[in-house]
């Protein structure tokens, strides 16, 4: 991040609460501006624990029993071994005393940089927690086999414009809560919502650190921080990102502008702005699934 952002707030009020937002309602929240994170101190911790039943909703799905399956940038977490106990599992890092650790309690762990390691041809690909460019792992992917990745770093939305590559699933809570392998209307997932009322609708918002979609809240405080208007809120967001990027929002510099956010300071405070709206379908914690295409 560009800067250090405001202190963090106990008690944000979450999406959907305001539905008439007040102007003091509106200057509390920009007082308790938390440059996007969440209010939980675990939020890592939560995250890798939801890799597992997602992974195993993969297996289950496709009845995946016996291959390789790759986990680049793994740190010390094992989860593929749990959701594929039958299959071989290579993992690597850099990380030298983790990666040892993992050798002495039986894995197959690589201390190698993963932008240069040769696994050889894998199954599946597990993109989850990677540091750096992830080419080099996706170019060991085999024709017909998979790679696992969210969208936190944007590699979802770069394999979706793959032309070697085609989306097949996108794994997320059922009603129930358990993870499921959802095959339908996976075009939603790259298409943002673009009014105010289907925004205001969505209520989804993951474990994610940061909150790394601008939901109705974050629009409408951020509409009405800068511009004062309180209509056509989607659209005057739009247009404020675009007004930053030209240089032509009097009072803003752009001090760091990225995936799925950039940083801000406006009239001499910080102020993180998300740059996608959320999409009709799926948030960046779920796991999308695609297929490297055969090629006759």
């Amino acid at each position: 991040m560009g800067s250090e952002g405001p202190e963090k707030s106990k008690n944000i009020p979450r999406f959907g609460y305001f539905r008439n937002p007040t102007t003091a309602d509106i200057k509390r929240e920009i007082e308790n501006r938390r440059g996007g994170l969440e209010e939980q101190d675990n939020w890592e911790e939560q995250l890798v624990s939801s890799y597992f039943p997602k992974l195993a909703a993969f297996q289950k799905a496709l009845n995946f029993e016996w291959g390789t399956v790759y986990y680049p940038f793994c740190a010390d977490d094992t989860s593929p071994s749990k959701a594929f106990p039958r299959s071989r599992v290579v993992y690597a890092d850099t990380d030298a005393p983790t990666m040892r650790k993992l050798q002495e309690e039986g894995y197959e762990a690589y201390e190698k940089d993963a932008e240069k390691f040769n696994p050889g041809p894998v199954d599946v690909l597990v993109l989850l927690r990677s540091t750096a460019p992830t080419d080099v792992p996706i170019s060991h992917v085999k024709e017909g086999g998979y790679v696992i990745c969210h969208d936190w770093k944007g590699d979802a939305s770069k394999l979706h414009k793959s032309p070697d590559f085609e989306f097949v699933a996108l794994v997320h809570p059922g009603e129930g809560g358990e993870y499921v392998y959802d095959i339908s209307d996976l075009e939603d997932c790259w298409k943002e919502m673009n009014d105010d009322e289907e925004l205001r609708a969505h209520s989804r918002t993951g474990l994610s650190h940061f909150k790394v979609n601008p939901y109705f809240w974050d629009v409408v405080s951020t509409v009405r921080w800068i511009t004062g208007k309180r209509e056509n809120y989607v659209e005057e967001y739009k247009q404020i990102l675009k007004k930053i990027r030209e240089g032509t929002l009097e009072d803003a510099e752009l001090i760091e502008d990225g995936f799925p956010w950039m940083d801000i300071e406006y009239k001499g405070r910080h102020h993180t702005l998300f740059t996608n709206m959320p999409h009709k379908k799926g948030i960046i914690d779920d796991f999308y699934v695609f297929r490297k295409k055969v090629h006759e």
